[in-house]
């Protein structure tokens, strides 16, 4: 029988089998102590801290906390305590001695880096009369109702069952791959990958971490030795969230996402599957309840942002994950843009983007920035491990419209090859490489006047007024009169997911990267320039220049190319931008963004 009572009373008794009215006395004669309660659900871990005060750890209570020794270690030891190392910031499974005060004998089993975890789970699993086990804490991680919690002591079946149960304490860990130590099979070209407990493990230095593999789940899940009282468990959880938290939900009301997805994404258009697969059980193993839209229509992402009558308000949810293209983006943060409280609204709301299209320029931008390998588990962490930090967009203005932009601004041959192309866009990225050769062969020159407000003329607080668009700029701009070849202004590094085209843009400069290739250029260097663009060596190369600008004007003179902000084709003439600084908070790893 399912006996979620065990877990949070004090006196509660794991592995035998008793009455639960002699077994609980609080004096309010609930089950379950609400302030326990939210130490043993699956809470997620937010806002991470990469280390804990040696005085939140509780080293007593760990001490207490008997572990069986997991099998895979192959030790004689058969129970193990958690201890955390303040100095390294790292939390050790060690052997269990049988006093505290002889510690000489202790060996490290493992070692986890709270850098990779995302999420704590402490269940009651019990077998029935039949020897099936059942979890208790599968409803709570759902976010449904607690049904089987009753107003008395009473068992919470009518019929008493055996219930030899266990204690199972589970940390979600999600490393990334060591290409160091490949296993005999990898040698041999077997892909297959188990990891194993590691003893000898060291956080990775700023100069390795580049070379380390994608993330992998590497859960460990220990068995509590038989006890009558599990408050040191509750005290060793609280701290273990902790580790992956600096900011804790209330019990009352957990963190809830929405995730809006393209099922038209993904690489066999399965981004349905992917979510239900892959993305959700991630987000419900940190404990972040989710809802999901599945777009079914163009633009169906930008009227989910706006407020209806029949569907919950997004700002209900406390973030927002976008799953597809960067076109299921551009859709979105125009519907954000567009709200009367977008201020309020996106001072609370966070957002995290899984790349499923087939450019993902804006994913692969935050998990270069967060330091990760591009992919779905890494992009679905960032999200897990809830670390934010702010995202510049910028506004533009045609003739007679205005748009949002988080992406990237181009014209000439970049535009030409992301809208042209389109015709292709069944192959997936490589229909940017086929179009690039076509349009190198007949490579074209766009003559047009180019006006900016370079970044040293701006204020502190970037609070610039721009001209309107019919209006001459003011004479603190400067002004270019040019053929173009290329105009690509950006907010982020990668354009694509091969496309690494501004190096030096962070998400919360302030201000436009813009690469311009102008002049006279030969096809054989503009072949050179684009190629360089999958590893930004373009940087420096002849005939490549980079302007830094808060603001700027283009006034296109030879028609013929397009208007393509965030990779969508808009009203064609002149055009001019301004940079909006910390619009959006955007799920990343904020200690790498400088």
């Amino acid at each position: 029988m399912p006996a979620i009572c065990c877990c949070c009373d004090s006196s509660a008794t794991v592995a035998v089998r008793e009455d639960f009215a002699t077994r609980n006395t609080s004096s309010d004669n609930s089950i379950i102590d609400p302030s326990l309660t939210h130490a043993f659900m699956n809470v997620p871990p937010h806002f991470a801290s990469s280390s804990l005060a040696t005085a939140d750890w509780p080293t007593e209570a760990a001490n207490r906390l008997q572990l069986r020794a997991p099998s895979a270690c192959k030790v004689s030891a058969e129970h193990c305590v958690l201890q955390y190392d303040t100095t390294k910031a790292l939390l050790l499974v060690v052997t269990s001695t049988s006093t505290d005060d002889n510690r000489d004998g202790e060996q490290i089993l493992d070692i986890i880096d709270p850098d990779d975890m995302i999420g704590v789970k402490l269940e009651i699993q019990t077998t029935d009369r039949f020897g099936a086990a059942r979890s208790t804490s599968q409803a709570s991680a759902q976010g449904e109702e607690n049904t089987f919690i009753r107003a008395t002591n009473e068992p919470t079946t009518d019929g008493l069952a055996d219930s030899r149960g266990s204690a199972l304490l589970t940390l979600f860990v999600y490393p990334r791959k060591d290409p160091s130590k490949p296993s005999f099979l990898n040698r041999y070209g077997v892909t297959t990958y188990k990891p194993k407990p590691d003893p000898k493990y060291a956080r990775p230095t700023a100069d390795t971490l580049s070379k380390l593999g994608f993330r992998h789940a590497h859960h460990r899940t220990f068995k509590l030795a038989p006890t009558e009282d599990l408050q040191d468990c509750s005290t060793v959880v609280a701290a273990l969230r902790k580790l992956c938290s600096s900011q804790q939900p209330s019990a009352v009301s957990p963190l809830r996402y929405l995730i809006v997805v393209n099922p038209q994404s993904g690489p066999k258009r399965n981004g349905g599957k992917l979510c239900e697969t892959q993305v959700q059980p991630m987000l419900e193993q940190a404990g972040i309840e989710v809802d999901v839209c599945i777009t079914t229509h163009p633009n169906h992402a930008q009227e989910r942002m706006a407020k209806s009558s029949t569907e919950e308000d997004i700002a209900g949810y406390d973030g927002l994950v976008l799953m597809g293209g960067d076109g299921v983006v551009h859709e979105a943060y125009n519907g954000l843009f567009a709200r009367a409280d977008k201020d309020e609204l996106l001072k609370k709301l966070k957002i995290g983007v899984i790349g499923c299209g087939s450019c993902n320029g804006f994913s692969t931008s935050l998990a270069h920035g967060s330091h990760e390998r591009y992919g779905i588990v890494a992009e679905t962490f960032l999200v897990a491990k809830g670390q934010s930090c702010w995202h510049d967009t910028s506004r533009y203005q045609t003739t007679t419209k205005s748009y949002s932009s988080f992406l990237t601004f181009s014209w000439a041959i970049i535009a030409d090859i992301d809208i042209e192309s389109e015709v292709l866009h069944w192959l997936g990225e490589p229909r940017n490489d086929i179009w690039a050769v076509l349009r190198i062969l007949a490579l074209r020159r766009y003559q047009a006047t180019f006006s900016y407000l370079p970044a040293t003329e701006a204020t502190a607080d970037n609070t610039i007024t721009i001209p309107a668009l019919s209006d001459p700029v003011p004479s603190t701009w400067t002004t270019v009169e040019d053929g173009f070849y290329l105009f690509w202004a950006s907010h982020v590094t990668h354009a694509a997911m091969h496309t690494y085209h501004s190096p030096n843009s962070k998400f919360q400069d302030g201000i436009f990267e813009i690469m311009i290739v102008r002049g006279r250029v030969s096809r054989y260097r503009m072949t050179r320039i684009l190629l360089a663009l999958e590893s930004g060596n373009h940087v420096g190369m002849p005939g490549v220049e980079f302007v830094q600008c808060v603001a700027y004007r283009l006034v296109k003179e030879t028609p013929g190319s397009f208007n393509d902000i965030d990779g969508e084709a808009v009203e064609d003439g002149p055009i001019q931008a301004q940079v909006q600084p910390h619009s959006v908070q955007v799920f990343c790893n904020p200690k790498f963004e400088s």
